[in-house]
């Protein structure tokens, strides 16, 4: 019960004092302490925001990022995760690509977003290209140092039993690299959702970013807030979820692994 009570507590001070600022920002722009331009009145971006809702253009653009962000993320996790599995278990392989992987690792996949719109046009192809070359190598990476960490004895281990390398990558790489995998996927998905919206900026005919850049093509300030407050619900929302499957993909493992 006193857990309870202060999980309660800390959540009654948190409301008090963010809508203590907000009321705060209120009067600043009413007196005209602060530019109202830069800087608009939360009553009006709340206004805006009913607006939006009320006209189904929120639901409208969180479906389009939402769709490139889980394509790009699922077709980018699986490839990370099936590449990195396979270069740890081909050592050759690994030393022939590896520095290859880490310049492209190290290349800022957002300045690629333009290559993608050349290569795809404005639909969606081209924000999913972007968000699955930026997720690939987030998954391979850490695919790739989880099964390091993998004792070797185990896998020598197995192999004296008669196991197979699917085996080996199935029971024993897998499960030991699942923590790893999920650290991974915890980066990726802030990353999916930044890239998709990254690259509705450079060319777009829907989502977040687009509607984001139209509003300051417009100076519509009001707007941009707005929607920018949808985007932090939105990321906040994604990684809850995110959450919410790793801790039930990791029930078995110790308290103290997590």
């Amino acid at each position: 019960m006193k857990a309870h009570a202060r999980g309660l507590a800390l959540l009654g001070g948190r409301i008090a004092l963010y809508a203590g600022l907000l009321v705060v920002w209120e009067v600043l722009a009413r007196v005209h302490v602060i530019d109202t331009f830069f800087f608009p009145e939360p009553s009006k971006v709340a206004a805006d925001l009913g607006e939006l809702a009320a006209k189904g253009d929120i639901v409208r653009e969180a479906w389009v990022t939402t769709v490139e962000m889980l394509v790009g993320l699922v077709v980018g996790s699986i490839g990370g995760i099936a590449i990195g599995l396979v270069l740890v278990r081909v050592a050759l392989l690994e030393r022939l690509v590896g520095p290859l992987v880490y310049f492209l690792y190290s290349l800022p996949r957002i300045a690629l977003a333009p290559l993608f719109l050349v290569a795809f046009g404005l639909g969606l192809g081209s924000k999913i290209a972007t968000v699955i070359f930026t997720v690939f190598f987030v998954l391979l990476i850490n695919t790739v140092a989880g099964a390091r960490s993998v004792s070797n004895d185990y896998v020598r281990g197995a192999r004296a039993l008669g196991a197979t390398e699917s085996q080996i990558a199935w029971k024993i790489l897998v499960p030991g690299t699942i923590a790893w995998i999920f650290s991974g996927l915890r980066l990726a998905v802030s990353l999916a959702f930044l890239s998709a919206v990254v690259a509705e900026f450079v060319g777009s005919t829907g989502g977040f970013g687009y509607r984001l850049q139209l509003a300051a093509v417009y100076f519509n300030t009001v707007e941009i807030f707005a929607w920018l407050f949808v985007l932090g619900v939105f990321s906040v929302l994604v990684s809850a979820i995110v959450g919410v499957f790793e801790r039930r993909a990791l029930r078995w493992r110790p308290e103290t692994m997590r």
